[in-house]
């Protein structure tokens, strides 16, 4: 009885070490999957990155990279700001002006381009930075460029952005407001002329430059009064007989206006020198005006710029205003050039009235007297001389 019981118990313990033995077999072959398991999720992993990796360089073959470390690359915000101030091409067309080039000079298309709101904000400020500079040329003289975004396109605005570069190049030299009033008063007094194609606007807007230019005048010229000068200038001439003054204060868009108020000044060279005789000299500027009045050689600079005025500047701005087409004014640049040329060597040609083009010069008081015949030889040949100069 005792020996059945002792072999029931090792049966039962080989039982249970078989057991455990094949327990143990099925713990390795748990580890074994796992195993295998980790190892393929590692190569899926591998070969996705492999496959990503191949498909980003296939993708970069068809892309020009456009952005990088969360920014535009300074190559596309550099053409951007070019086309947007340089080109002339709008905000809303320059995607699709640079998709087009792109494409058709790579084969490629660029990987990412700026939206409309972000051209219009940060790109145009970032150029208008880029373009508020100065440049020195060769011949010693100075440019400042600058560039201003407006949110209209009436005069008013036009002024506010003009006061505002100036205001900008001002500052850009001494940061006291006194100084700075005297240097703004300076920069906009010294303009000669501006060009603009905003034609519609440009008559209110020279308007109001020449009321914001006389007003800065007594800041630049110490005693300046408008008003009293040129009330007594219409009460001079109305005591002569003369009901107008031809002269023209200024014209923004205009860059012949110094012709043609060279043009008015010789009409009215006898009346200034009288003038200026019993004017006041409490000034620098009227002493030096009554000095330079008085000089042969400055009364036939003015004398040939006013002849170049009434024979070919007038007439050509006459014909510019005619309809018609473009390529008509051809047979008109040809007759110019021609009589620059024959007026280059022989500059009495210019000093008697003809006629350039199909239109005639005008006829009135200003140019009666400009043909008028001259006895000083000496204002003859200074003119002449004048003439030939201004022709080259």
């Amino acid at each position: 009885m005792k020996e059945k019981r002792i072999n029931r118990l090792k049966t039962t313990i080989k039982q249970s070490e078989h057991a455990l033995e094949e327990k143990e077999e099925l713990v390795q072959m748990l580890n074994q999957k796992l195993s295998l398991q980790d190892k393929w999720k590692q190569e899926k992993v591998a070969l996705q990155k492999r496959q990503d990796k191949r498909g980003m360089t296939l993708k970069n073959r068809d892309e020009v990279a456009t952005f990088e470390n969360g920014r535009y690359t300074n190559e596309i915000r550099e053409v951007c700001m070019t086309l947007l101030t340089e080109g002339n091409v709008s905000i809303r067309k320059l995607p699709k002006v640079l998709t087009t080039v792109i494409k058709n000079l790579t084969g490629k298309v660029p990987q990412r381009l700026p939206s409309k709101t972000l051209l219009s904000s940060r790109f145009m400020m970032e150029a208008r930075i880029v373009a508020s500079k100065q440049v020195s040329l060769k011949s010693g003289k100075h440019l400042t460029l600058g560039l201003r975004q407006v949110a209209g396109g009436d005069a008013e605005t036009y002024l506010t952005a003009f006061k505002e570069s100036m205001d900008s190049l001002a500052a850009a030299i001494t940061s006291a407001e006194e100084e700075k009033s005297v240097i703004m008063a300076s920069l906009v007094s010294s303009i000669k002329c501006l060009m603009s194609d905003q034609a519609a606007v440009n008559g209110v807007f020279n308007r109001l430059l020449a009321q914001f230019r006389e007003e800065l005048l007594p800041t630049v010229i110490p005693e300046f009064d408008s008003s009293r000068g040129t009330r007594h200038v219409e009460v001079f001439l109305r005591g002569k007989g003369q009901q107008k003054n031809h002269l023209v204060t200024y014209h923004g868009h205009r860059m012949n206006i110094s012709f043609q108020i060279a043009l008015a000044l010789y009409f009215h060279w006898e009346d200034a020198t009288s003038f200026l005789a019993n004017w006041p000299a409490d000034n620098d500027l009227v002493k030096s005006v009554r000095y330079d009045i008085k000089e042969p050689l400055y009364r036939a600079g003015c004398r040939a710029m006013g002849l170049i005025y009434a024979l070919l500047m007038e007439p050509f701005e006459r014909i510019l205003k005619m309809p018609g087409n473009i390529l008509d004014l051809n047979t008109d640049l040809e007759r110019m050039l021609s009589s620059l040329q024959v007026w280059s060597s022989d500059g009495s040609i210019a000093m008697k009235r003809g006629s350039v083009f199909a239109v005639q010069p005008l006829d009135n008081e200003l140019t009666a007297k400009i043909f008028g015949e001259v006895e000083n030889a000496e204002e003859n040949a200074f003119t002449q001389l004048a003439i030939k100069l201004q022709a080259n």
